[in-house]
C-alpha cells in the first residue's frame, strides 16, 4: 500500500518581521493507493513456553520475581537444564499427561 500527499502552496504573502504570515505548504488531502494484486505474506512466529510466560507478565515487580519462582518450581519438579529447557520439558510433559495438564493449567 502506498499513498500520496497532495500539497497546495498558498499564494505568496509578505513576511512581517521574523514571523511569516502563513505556512509554506498546506497538506490538503491524503489519498491511499491500494494495490489489489499485492499478496500479503504473513509469518507466524511461535513463541517458546518460557517466552509466553515472560510475555504474560505485565508488572515490573512480577517480571523481576516470577522467573526466579518459576525456576524454583521447575527444579522442584526435577527438570534439568536452563530455564528455557525446563519450561519446554514441562510443556512436553503436560502434553503427554492430560491429568497433569488439567491440574496444572486449570
Amino acid at each position: 500500500m502506498s499513498a500520496k500527499w497532495i500539497a497546495r502552496t498558498p499564494p505568496k504573502r509578505q513576511v512581517e518581521g521574523s514571523n511569516p504570515s502563513g505556512p509554506a505548504c498546506i497538506y490538503m488531502l491524503f489519498i491511499p493507493q491500494l494495490d489489489y494484486n499485492c499478496k500479503m505474506e504473513t509469518q507466524l512466529v511461535a513463541l517458546t513456553p518460557y517466552e509466553n510466560f515472560l510475555f504474560a507478565l505485565k508488572a515490573k515487580e512480577s517480571k523481576r520475581q516470577y522467573p526466579h519462582r518459576l525456576d524454583k518450581f521447575l527444579t522442584y519438579m526435577e527438570f534439568q537444564g536452563s530455564i528455557e529447557e525446563k519450561c519446554q520439558k514441562l510443556y512436553d510433559f503436560s502434553e503427554n499427561n492430560l491429568f497433569f495438564s488439567n491440574i496444572l493449567f486449570a
